[in-house]
């Protein structure tokens, strides 16, 4: 599927170096991607997400098996979910879980 390119207001919108996107919304928007791709039982494994300027986007990512530091049931590494959006639009960069290897 081709990206749609992007419309006159938000082209403005990133020459002026004006962000859509707060560490807040970011935060709301990864909380609410994660449920819907991961379920409430995964995410709240992950609880607190973590965010973190990376400058022109931010990184949003779980805490790995946050309720029970440096155990596995499965004997591998604990997993974590993680997404990058764009501050200037809201533009998913990544979206990927992490981990889960010895």
């Amino acid at each position: 599927m081709a990206e749609q390119p992007s419309d006159l207001s938000m082209v403005l919108r990133r020459a002026a170096g004006s962000d859509l996107v707060d560490s807040q919304l970011a935060l709301t928007v990864a909380e609410t991607l994660f449920r819907k791709e991961i379920g409430d039982e995964r995410l709240e494994k992950q609880l607190p997400l973590q965010v973190t300027d990376l400058g022109p986007s931010w990184l949003v990512k779980g805490t790995p098996n946050a309720l029970n530091p440096g155990q596995s049931p499965t004997g591998l590494r604990d997993d974590y979910t993680e997404i990058v959006i764009s501050k200037a639009d809201c533009r998913i960069i990544r979206f990927a879980t992490v981990g889960g290897f010895p």
